[in-house]
């Protein structure tokens, strides 16, 4: 899939990952970190980098450059 691919699809649901889920990637966290399930069934997960190798951030920017999230 590439980022382009990603136009004219809809957010369904945000919300924490389940432990298995968190578990079958490898991670060990504290806090369960965020998916975003769009409306084809996509799930977005901040990865800490390309390999994977633990969750990361995603930061949310208002139009106007405001830190929403």
């Amino acid at each position: 899939m590439q980022p382009k691919d990603l136009i004219g699809k809809k957010i369904v649901s945000i919300s924490p990952m389940t432990k298995a889920a968190v578990e079958a990637m490898g991670w060990y966290c504290r806090t369960m970190p965020s998916k975003i399930e769009l409306d084809d069934g996509t799930m977005i997960i901040a990865m800490r980098d390309e390999e994977g190798n633990g969750p990361g951030v995603i930061y949310v920017m208002g139009a106007n450059g405001d830190l929403l999230v």
